[in-house]
This record gives structure tokens, sequence and C-alpha cells, in this order.
């Protein structure tokens, strides 16, 4: 595991978002390069006198650097849900599954939507759960790799979309530019996170650990 502390310096400079689970499978050829079966990623937050570091998410992989298991905390590091995914004998993902600290950890199977050309395009959750996405959409770029990921939540029986991410296509390059920054196997250690206007925001960045 890459120490933590290490990355301290760099996020002074740096913000990024959050490479979520699905997002995550545009990686595993470079964690099954590198061996990766754990990822953690911590919201760290600057103050004058002060740095605090808060748990956000924990994914576990195979040895082919597939996604297998992604852990949500919450106040405390408290975990708040765990996804599953499960892959086919062409080894693309099948089917994923959500057990929720607010629907008493009950496994529910998400619900995946495909294009006419078998693109993952979106995932469901069949039942309302607090604090969890009802739709989560995914925006793909000319290799398709996402770029976007839309997080859309019910509202009085209306689909409102409440949250959206872009992300860096050039992660297998290990391109280091402001907003990203990348160890020598091209892993994403820092993505520097953006306020509502496009302004990079100091005072909180997001940080992985391998």
């Amino acid at each position: 595991m890459k120490s933590f502390a290490s990355f301290i310096l760099f996020s002074i400079f740096s913000s990024f978002a959050i490479s979520q689970s699905i997002k995550s499978l545009d990686y595993a050829r470079d964690y099954a390069k590198s061996g990766v079966h754990v990822r953690h990623c911590f919201e760290v937050k600057f103050s004058d006198h002060d740095i605090d570091s808060i748990p956000l998410s924990t994914s576990r992989f195979d040895a082919q650097g597939r996604i297998i298991e992604h852990t949500d905390f919450f106040a405390g590091g408290r975990k708040l849900c765990i996804q599953t995914f499960h892959y086919g004998s062409n080894g693309t993902l099948e089917s994923s599954s959500v057990s929720h600290a607010f629907n008493n950890w009950e496994i529910i199977d998400l619900m995946h939507i495909y294009d006419s050309k078998g693109k993952l395009i979106r995932r469901e959750c069949p039942i309302e759960i607090r604090n969890f996405w009802k739709m989560e959409r995914y925006v793909y770029d000319s290799s398709s790799k996402i770029k976007e990921v839309i997080w859309s939540r019910d509202k009085e029986g209306i689909l409102e979309d409440y949250k959206m991410e872009t992300y860096s296509t050039a992660i297998h390059g290990g391109e280091n530019t402001p907003n990203y920054v990348h160890d020598t196997n091209g892993l994403l250690l820092i993505h520097r996170i953006m306020d509502d206007s496009g302004v990079a925001q100091r005072q909180k960045v997001y940080l992985y650990e391998y």
C-alpha cells in the first residue's frame, strides 16, 4: 500500500473527482499489471491550522483488475453501503447488487440497461433506499471509456439528476496535469475537486491509496 502521508504535499496544489465503481473498469488493465487488489479513497480537508482526512470508499479487485466489491462510508467511517459485481464467462460485467445500512443490509439486485450495441448505459435500483441513487447513467468517449457519470434520485415520482462527475480518460497514459497526479505505473493518486463554477477547490481534495 502506498503511504498516505507522501501524498499530502501533492494535494495542496491538486483536487479531483472520485473514480466510482463502474468507472474503475476502465483501469482494470493498470490494476492487473500493478497487482492492485484494494483501493482506498480519502477526502482531505485543509484549514489554516489543520488537515483532516475522511475515508470515503474502499474497492476490491480480482486478479484481472476488475472491481468485485465497492464499499462507501459515512459519518465516523461507518459503512454506508456495499456494492458487489459479478462477471460472465466472457469476462464482461454481468450483474451487480447493493446492500445498504438504511435497508437493513438486505441484498438488492440492481438492474442493468444496455444500448443496441450491448454497452452498459445505466444501472437502476428497483426500490427506494435512503442515501442511495435510483439511477446511475454513463456517458462514454469515442474510445468507449466513461467520461461522465450522472446520478438521479426519485423526487415525488419524478427522476431528478442531483450529481454528475467528469473523469479523466487518459488514465492508461498516466499523464500528470494540474487536475490529475499519477504514480510511475499510471495509477491515479490525486484528482482535483472542481466547484460548480469549474474552479479548483484548494480546501478539499481526494487521495487514493493502493
